[in-house]
């Protein structure tokens, strides 16, 4: 694999566009990053750069399904300079990441994932609907804040949602929610 490849955070800058031409879908999300700097014993933000997100096949229609402006993103790929021209004619530089995974940061948004499976990368997932989103799959909606999950078969879980428990960790009380 040639090229640059880095893992960067940052917030989606806007609902990503999908197009589908028949073949492989395409997906493109805006993405910017603020660092922060330390000056005189305060922190303040510093520049922000956009970096431009592709994707294709089913990662390019995952993130269309769920990425919305504003969620805090984990984003791995390879990095390139694009250059186009507009309208005008005035021509540009871009810094762009041609996506190999994209996830959100769970120190900064929660999420529930909903599985999507199988064997060909670019094939149709099976089990529930890309296109509502989990609480309204459920079949107890409004028990909880973030609807049911649901089981593979033999993976049935005992409790629901709300009363199942996170694993202890090393001092911690195991009755700690998800």
């Amino acid at each position: 694999m040639n090229g640059i490849q880095m893992t960067f955070q940052g917030n989606a800058g806007d609902k990503p566009q999908l197009w589908d031409n028949g073949t492989r879908p395409f997906a493109r999300v805006n993405v910017a990053s603020t660092y922060r700097i330390r000056q005189e014993g305060e922190w303040t933000d510093g520049e922000t750069q956009w970096v431009q997100v592709k994707a294709w096949g089913r990662l390019a229609e995952n993130m269309a399904a769920s990425i919305r402006k504003g969620d805090s993103l984990l984003v791995t790929g390879t990095y390139r300079m694009e250059e186009y021209t507009n309208d005008e004619g005035a021509t540009f530089k871009t810094a762009v990441v041609h996506a190999s995974s994209v996830g959100f940061d769970l120190r900064r948004t929660r999420a529930m994932a909903v599985s999507v499976r199988s064997d060909d990368d670019d094939a149709a997932p099976t089990g529930n609907s890309r296109s509502e989103p989990p609480a309204a799959q459920s079949a107890d909606e409004g028990r909880s804040g973030y609807g049911s999950l649901s089981y593979p078969a033999g993976e049935a879980a005992a409790a629901g949602p709300e009363e199942r428990t996170a694993p202890a960790e090393d001092g911690a009380p195991a009755s700690a929610p998800f």
